[in-house]
């Protein structure tokens, strides 16, 4: 009897050791993976990503024009807008190193940064 419940215990314990911790990403859920040449040549090949397109920011405005904020935001709005521009136009995200996009995208997250810092300088200064 006492064998029979450590069989039942080990296989119980094995089966959940055997269970995958891995998590999917809500954004991930969606696309299919389809490996080998078979896939290409039956055309189901997914196209290539677009080259982002950086347009829609202004690196030669005042700070709170850069980050699209009136001019006495709080430092809740400018720390959202900031991480907002971060996540659409931030070097990583838009090429490989040394590639035209990703020197394009360096010179925006530069001027981000320093519309930030210059944003908050002036808060606290104001305090």
């Amino acid at each position: 009897m006492s064998i029979l419940l450590v069989l039942l215990y080990a296989r119980a314990k094995l089966k959940k050791d055997l269970k995958s911790q891995f998590r999917i990403r809500e954004a991930d859920r969606d696309i299919q993976f389809e490996r080998g040449e078979k896939a290409y040549a039956s055309g189901q090949a997914k196209a290539k990503p677009t080259v982002f397109q950086l347009t829609g920011i202004r690196l030669d405005g005042l700070p709170h024009e850069v980050l699209g904020l009136n001019q006495n935001a709080t430092e809740a709005e400018i720390q959202k807008a900031y991480r907002e521009l971060m996540k659409r136009y931030h070097p990583d995200l838009v090429g490989r190193p040394d590639s035209r996009e990703w020197k394009d995208a360096q010179k925006i997250a530069e001027t981000i940064n320093r519309a930030r810092n210059q944003m908050l300088e002036k808060l606290a200064s104001q305090k």
